[in-house]
């Protein structure tokens, strides 16, 4: 692909508006679109599998919202809002300097959006200095504060991509330079590169580290018996009655956060 052309994904839950989109990006030379999903998960799989370049995301969708979607993502792309939200809202999106079309979407305007998407993009590739990516978290974050903690993990699951309730986690764990969870009693990849990254985004008070490679979900655990010098062992209460050993280090740290 040219490094002048944006391979572009399209996020919308009406029809009406993604067909529309696409008729006016078929005019656009500089643009390729890889795809259109019709809600958040959708958004998220393939964004995940695509790596588009520019995403133009609707805000306000059902189930997930586009400012979900945006924090599922590692890396998201450059994003243009298409919303019809409030005065507010729009004008986080001025003071963070990130494009946004507002319904119905006149054709020049979104010209206009891609000229500065384009701009934005040679400046990556260029290796110049570019913030969009701290900008797109903090007008996010302006508009709708993150809750504390993440709510659902997106999983791999044959080709598809499936949201997994954070209260539905019984553990996560480290294999194969993958960080994995358990639910349902399976085991799924998540997107999540390393356990590190993963511990950031998740409620302290809810989710504890047993070790260096595994987390445990406080709420799922069985429990609980003293082991060999100083360490612990947890029963998990997956169908299983799963075993996994907490380190002498975290078993001192687990014993405060329980009140033993």
């Amino acid at each position: 692909m040219s490094a002048s052309i944006l391979s572009t994904l399209i996020v919308d839950d009406e029809k009406p508006a993604r067909q529309r989109l696409r008729h006016l990006l078929a005019k656009d030379k500089r643009v390729e679109l890889v795809g259109d999903a019709s809600n958040g998960v959708e958004a998220v799989e393939l964004a995940q599998q695509l790596r588009p370049r520019l995403m133009l995301l609707d805000i306000q969708m059902p189930g997930m919202d586009g400012f979900e979607v945006l924090r599922m993502l590692d890396h998201p792309p450059l994003v243009i809002f298409t919303t019809a939200f409030d005065e507010y809202a729009i004008k986080a999106f001025e003071i963070h300097a990130l494009d946004y079309l507002l319904k119905p979407i006149p054709e020049k305007r979104l010209r206009s959006a891609i000229d500065r998407a384009i701009q934005e993009w040679s400046l990556i590739e260029g290796g110049g200095q570019s913030e969009w990516q701290d900008r797109l978290l903090q007008a996010v974050n302006s508009i709708a504060p993150a809750p504390r903690g993440l709510r659902r993990v997106p999983v791999r699951q044959g080709g598809k991509i499936r949201l997994v309730e954070l209260d539905d986690v019984k553990w996560f764990f480290v294999q194969d330079k993958l960080v994995s969870l358990v639910s349902d009693g399976s085991a799924h990849d998540t997107q999540f590169s390393t356990i590190q990254e993963l511990e950031r985004k998740l409620d302290p008070e809810k989710f504890f580290r047993i070790h260096r490679g595994t987390i445990v979900n406080l709420g799922h655990i069985r429990e609980i018996r003293p082991w060999f010098s100083g360490t612990l062992r947890l029963v998990m209460d997956d169908a299983k009655a799963t075993e996994l050993d907490v380190s002498r280090e975290q078993a001192k740290k687990l014993k405060l956060v329980i009140g033993w």
